[in-house]
Order: C-alpha cells, then structure tokens, then sequence
C-alpha cells in the first residue's frame, strides 16, 4: 500500500512450519507499477540460540511481540508463541514512549521490573516489534540490599576508625598535656618548683599556657630564694 519497505507479522512459515516475521520490498517496472515482491523471512528461532549463549540473570523473562501484541518469543514459556500477549503487559508498551520500564505481575505470580523497548522501521510509525525483558523483583532488591549492607559496614568502620583516630589525636595532643600540667600543678602545690612543662606542653593555647606556668614558677622560685636572704639578713 505504500510502495515502501514494510514489515510484516507474526505467521507460520510455509517451509519449515515454525513462527516467522516477513519484510517486503516492492519491485516497480519502468511505469512505477509493483510487479514482485521481494520478501525477506526471518526465522524466529534464532532467538532460543541467542538466549542459549547469554547468561542471564535468574529467572529473567524475554518476550517479543509483534505489532498486534501476538507472542512472537517467550522464553520463559514457549507455549505462549502465537498467542496475545497480556493485554495490560502489552498496553504499558503500547502507550507508553518507545523505551520504557514499569513493574508488574507475571502470569506466574512473580512480581518484576520489566523494561521494554519498540522497533520500528524508519518509514513506518507503527513498531513492528516489542522487545520485553523483566527481572523479579526480590533479584533487584536482593543486589540493592547487599550493596546497602557493604556501603553501611564500610561507612561504619570509617566512622570507627575515625572516632579512634579522633580519640587518639585528643588524647595526645589535649588530654595528656592536661593532666601533665595538673600533675605539675600538685608537684608544685607541695613546694617542687622546680617544674617546668613548655617543652612538653606545645601547640597553640596549651603552649601559651605552659609558658605561662614555667614562668609562674620561676617568679615563685626566684621569689622564695629572695626571701630567703632577706630572712638570713634580719637575723643576722
């Protein structure tokens, strides 16, 4: 009708007795009037030798259609070829944009994610193909769950290792140089004066804060050696 290329439907080949799809091409004489047709058969299943040679995920479903919705590939049941495909299955694929993906029953009562993709001819607005894949639900989540567990161990020992890092570096750097500065402050509390704890005690305000108590210390030493001789002189 057309004059063009066109592309055919699901039938049963004449020579082999097996499902086919055709596609014709028009042979015009020098008038432009269609005098053959040249047509070209293409064998169904090829694609059982091609699912043969993949790995697939567990309990994957393939299906195709042709542009009527018949059943031209099952391979989860072979049973179904030549058959309608389900007609709300088939509407998700019909209605909606030409790759697309939705979640559903199966026939067998396995909940799937299915994405779906037509094929069309350049020349021709209706798809003369459905392709359908679908994968069960629990498969997806299974994958999504696991990576969830790995992604939340890893985050968890990062979070450990940092807080021991953390631990670590306050413990160093701030809460030993506190209590070494408490424990000189007892030391000198009972009369050691001589205490000092800059060299130990360094790093921005600590450090400020042990020069300052070296430099208590020492005015407090230099403070009681003067009174000392003021003692020995008044007696004397």
């Amino acid at each position: 009708a057309t004059g063009q290329f066109s592309s055919g439907e699901y039938v049963i080949g004449r020579a082999h007795f097996i499902p086919v799809i055709h596609f014709a091409y028009p042979v015009k004489n020098a008038s432009g009037k269609i005098t053959d047709v040249a047509i070209a058969v293409i064998s169904l299943d090829w694609f059982n030798q091609f699912t043969k040679s993949k790995t697939f995920p567990a309990n994957t479903s393939l299906l195709l259609t042709d542009h009527k919705g018949t059943t031209l590939f099952n391979v989860t049941v072979p049973d179904f070829i030549g058959k309608q495909d389900r007609e709300d299955l088939f509407r998700q694929m019909s209605v909606g944009p030409d790759k697309g993906n939705f979640e559903a029953t199966s026939n067998g009562g396995t909940r799937r994610y299915y994405a779906y993709q037509k094929l069309r001819l350049s020349s021709e607005q209706t798809p003369y193909m459905y392709v359908r894949a679908g994968i069960p639900v629990e498969a997806v989540l299974g994958k999504t769950h696991s990576k969830l567990l790995f992604d939340v161990g890893f985050m968890l020992s990062l979070l450990l290792l940092e807080t021991g890092f953390a631990y670590y570096i306050s413990k160093v750097g701030i809460v030993n140089k506190i209590d070494y500065l408490r424990d000189a402050m007892g030391k000198v509390a009972h009369g050691n004066l001589d205490m000092h704890v800059s060299n130990f005690v360094n790093g921005a305000e600590l450090e400020e804060l042990g020069k300052s108590f070296d430099t208590m210390t020492e005015r407090l030493a230099d403070d009681i050696s003067k009174r000392k001789r003021f003692s020995k002189l008044f007696k004397f």
